[in-house]
């Protein structure tokens, strides 16, 4: 007796068996078939529950990121593939669900606990977290039920192990909000009487709420706060890596930054801080906001402390179209100064780095070599003429002179030679010096240090020529964007 091979229509079979194949169906199987007709669509008449569901399947697709989740289990040896998390510019088609506004959305959306919270993740590919639709008919729910769980044990085998970590990640997607939709709940921005911010999760005023997001690599400052804008100078882009003050390390040239989305109240719009121009040069800044709504805590990068009113900030194009781009140019350069300015400052303390009251060298120098070091340290700190300026002022911003530059460049050869003569001293100790790590990188790489620092000098200058640009860079970009 020959079998019939042809599908057989879904529809043509009984009520039961429908239902039945209706509850195996997965979230993304469940709205599609709802959508092939009316008949299906008043049979399964799907709800906000179902349409959650759906996306949180739709978020776990390749082509929405899914595919890369990004993943760490500290406490488990699992690894699984995807982006680094601090330094990837993930692309534009990742997506995360929202579960209130039902939306697919970029991570610039949500706060950083929303994504990462192991409860919040996207679970990894292949797990049980969503493996059916929770549909069930009017009258079969506990049936129902039942036959999920049945399917949920044999996909997982033996019953009595415990979880992997990956099999823990996900479970609470469903409650998963992103900034605006706690902003319209009223879930941001609240400080309790007696308690500012500085000591609560929350941040922000509920007229400005502010959310922390990603925490991104950048090498400076200057790519903290003006990213790209290396890529549009003349003077093109720095010539070595900056590198950062370390005790035990001289190849550190990147910091890792928090960074912080803010809902501008003109034009309603999440985006970075840097939009606003608040924030600090010095990467730990979090912004604590005070009872009277005053930001506190660390300098804002152009202003005294406590003067900025939160709930008065706008993003840049806000700004632009309330004051003009002539106000927006003015607090551009204000901010750009300040960045270089904190630049000169590291980059400087680079080129006098043994001759600072602060440095150790001269405590490995022998005594037989201790009065050349003294009289290098007496030149780099009064300059090989007395009475001759080491620093100069230039509108606004405090640098060394090239003059006291190349004085320190003539010391730092002087020294090197002074070293070669050191080292054939029985009493000379190499290794003290060595360990010391910020001396090295100035022994080694001080060219590195002088071609920075000719650069700023040559940044400033065209940007002080030409500040439109700035403004050119400002309101070309996605304030949004975190690089």
């Amino acid at each position: 007796m020959e079998h019939s091979t042809e599908p057989i229509p879904l529809q043509s079979l009984p009520f039961e068996l429908q239902h039945l194949v209706i509850q195996y169906l997965d979230p993304i199987g469940l709205i599609s078939l709802s959508q092939t007709g009316r008949f299906y669509r008043q049979l399964i008449n799907p709800g906000r529950k179902e349409q959650v569901e759906r996306l949180l399947a739709l978020e776990c697709l390749p082509e929405y990121g899914g595919d890369r989740p990004a993943i760490l289990h500290p406490d488990s040896d699992e690894a699984v593939a995807g982006p680094d998390w601090h330094r990837d510019a993930w692309p534009e088609h990742h997506r995360w669900a929202c579960a209130f506004c039902l939306r697919l959305l970029p991570h610039t959306h949500f706060d950083n606990h929303s994504l990462l919270r192991r409860r919040y993740r996207k679970p990894e590919p292949g797990s049980e977290v969503t493996p059916l639709t929770s549909w069930q008919p009017g009258s079969g729910r506990g049936a129902g039920q039942n036959a999920r769980r049945r399917h949920q044990q044999r996909q997982a085998g033996a019953g009595n192990n415990p979880p992997r970590a990956s099999q823990q990640l996900g479970w609470a997607r469903t409650w998963r909000k992103c900034n605006e939709c706690m902003f319209q709940r009223g879930e941001l921005g609240h400080v309790d009487i007696g308690r500012p911010s500085i000591y609560t999760r929350r941040q922000g005023t509920p007229e400005v709420p502010i959310q922390i997001s990603r925490r991104v690599v950048f090498r400076s400052v200057l790519d903290r706060y003006f990213p790209g804008l290396e890529a549009s100078l003349e003077s093109g882009p720095r010539p070595f890596p900056l590198r950062k003050d370390t005790l035990s390390r001289a190849d550190v040239s990147e910091e890792t930054w928090t960074m912080y989305m803010v809902r501008c109240p003109g034009c309603q719009r999440w985006q970075e801080q840097r939009a606003f121009q608040i924030g600090d040069c010095n990467k730990h800044w979090k912004p604590r906001v005070g009872l009277d709504g005053r930001l506190m805590g660390y300098n804002e990068l152009w202003t005294e402390p406590s003067s900025v009113m939160l709930d008065e900030v706008r993003c840049n194009g806000c700004f632009v179209r309330e004051h003009g781009h002539q106000a927006l140019r003015w607090k551009l350069v204000r901010l750009f100064r300040r960045v270089i300015q904190e630049l000169f400052f590291k980059t400087q303390s680079r080129l006098n780095q043994p001759w600072s009251s602060s440095s150790d060298t001269y405590s490995n120098v022998p005594e037989q070599y201790m009065k050349e070091f003294w009289e290098m340290q007496r030149k780099a700190h009064y300059g090989a003429v007395e009475g001759r300026d080491c620093f100069e002022t230039k509108d606004g911003i405090v640098c060394m002179t090239d003059y006291h530059v190349a004085t320190l460049t003539t010391l730092h050869e002087e020294f090197k030679t002074l070293w070669t003569v050191m080292r054939t001293h029985a009493d000379f100790v190499e290794e003290d010096f060595l360990e010391d790590a910020r001396f090295m990188a100035w022994f080694n790489c001080y060219h590195e240090s002088e071609a920075i620092w000719k650069w700023l000098r040559e940044v400033l200058c065209e940007v002080e020529r030409n500040p439109d640009m700035l403004v050119t860079w400002a309101l070309g970009r996605d304030g949004a964007s975190l690089m």
